[in-house]
């Protein structure tokens, strides 16, 4: 239940800062996915099955904020939260270096379907080397400036994982 309050303030941050921050905080023309961080920590924190329909709607309320069709980050962070999902318990959700890791690739994964979606709307060339150097660069970018992130995500953890780890002994 408490996920669920967080949702909506975490959206609508993350959102704002991509919107309004991302001028300011981008180098040469990477800015960092902070949508893409906020699937991936949804994802992480959660048990249920159907919890990549969250993400889903995250990536459709990314394409409505961002210029073009919407469809693509919908369908993105869609298959993105369905791999997590998938994958979520081989995955270490204490171990920030695995989670910023995780919010990269799927950061890269948005810039690279955005970068496709141009392509097939006739925006923007076919240049697959540029297409990657984005993709790449927007991934790294996301990942390092996430680090901080999963470290206060971890920290706020800290107390319950402890009292799990004592109940065991």
């Amino acid at each position: 239940m408490m996920r669920w309050l967080i949702l909506l303030p975490a959206v609508y941050a993350a959102a704002l800062a991509q919107t309004t921050c991302g001028q300011l905080l981008a180098v040469k023309n990477f800015s960092p996915d902070w949508l893409a961080l906020v699937v991936v920590a949804w994802m992480l924190a959660g048990t249920r099955r159907f919890d990549f329909l969250v993400a889903g709607a995250i990536g459709l309320f990314a394409d409505c904020i961002a210029p073009g069709r919407p469809g693509a980050g919908a369908a993105t962070f869609l298959s993105a939260g369905y791999g997590i999902g998938l994958l979520r318990r081989f995955i270490p959700r204490n171990n920030m270096l695995c989670q910023a890791v995780l919010a990269g690739m799927v950061a890269a994964l948005v810039a690279l379907a955005a970068s496709a979606a141009a392509w097939l709307d006739g925006l923007a060339p076919l240049a697959a080397q540029a297409w990657l150097r984005q993709a790449g660069g927007v991934g790294l970018y996301t990942m390092l400036a996430g680090l901080p992130i999963w470290m206060a995500l971890g920290w706020l953890r800290e107390p319950i994982v402890r009292r799990a780890a004592m109940a065991q002994l």
